[in-house]
């Protein structure tokens, strides 16, 4: 078929016909697929449900730490802390506040984690609480807190004083290993003996039994009387010396 746009008798077809509609269709354009865009990911600026405070995961109410325990603090937030902010955690003791340490990002997606050594926890007690907050980087403006969390840091246990060192020779009484052949039947240092135990009564009384005890004719001091024989006067002073300076408390 001839197409023209001029009349013709015969074998063409003149397109200011009306007809020319049915061979080419409608000449308006078609409606256009607009462009899909990628979408873009954003943080929120709000927590999610409009909560107003921080959500703690561990350590809960009331666990117990000692010093040399590490103690680690949870905590989830579904936003980032804007610029110029940090959450910090905070120890409370009464009226005092200890910050522990801050972040400014999440250690995993919305999950916040400090690590703290118990040697540098600056307070012990069972009436302390923790807390997480929300704040600019200077501590001055609070956006949102935790709930206060109870929490008991032991104190360290006294430290025992060291043994004191043995007795060198000079610091033994010169009258000991004098004294020390009175020991079976007065007892170790004149305690807790078979006889009458000494230790604790006076030098001077001691020794002038000593010495009288030279020259008993008593039948029953027999043996004291060959013992006390055996000192110079010199030994028999050391030996009641050293008697009267036995503390007296243990002696029973």
């Amino acid at each position: 078929m001839i197409v023209s746009d001029h009349p013709c008798d015969s074998g063409c077809l003149n397109l200011s016909r009306r007809d020319a509609w049915y061979l080419f269709g409608p000449t308006e354009a078609g409606p256009t697929r607009a462009p899909t865009d990628t979408p873009t990911v954003e943080l929120p600026t709000e927590p999610a449900g409009g909560s107003s405070m921080v959500t703690v995961l561990s350590p809960g109410p009331g666990r117990e730490f000692a010093p040399q325990d590490t103690i680690t603090f949870d905590w989830y937030w579904p936003t980032l802390p804007e610029p110029g902010q940090h959450f910090a955690v905070y120890l409370i003791d009464g009226e005092s506040e200890y910050q522990l340490g801050a972040l400014t990002e999440p250690n995993n997606g919305i999950s916040y984690r400090l690590v703290v050594p118990g040697d540098e926890i600056p307070a012990t007690g069972e009436e302390l609480n923790w807390q997480v907050r929300l704040e600019s980087v200077d501590g001055g403006d609070v956006q949102v807190a935790s709930d206060l969390v109870p929490i008991v840091i032991l104190a360290a246990a006294p430290t025992a004083p060291p043994p004191p060192p043995p007795p060198s020779s000079t610091d033994i009484h010169p009258g000991r290993l004098l004294a020390s052949n009175c020991f079976q039947c007065h007892g170790t240092d004149g305690i807790n003996g078979t006889f009458e135990g000494i230790a604790g009564e006076s030098a001077t009384e001691l020794y002038n039994e000593l010495k009288e005890l030279q020259t008993t004719t008593e039948a029953d001091e027999a043996i004291m009387k060959v013992h006390a024989n055996g000192y110079t006067d010199e030994q028999l002073r050391l030996i009641a010396d050293y008697f009267s300076k036995v503390p007296t408390s243990v002696r029973k």
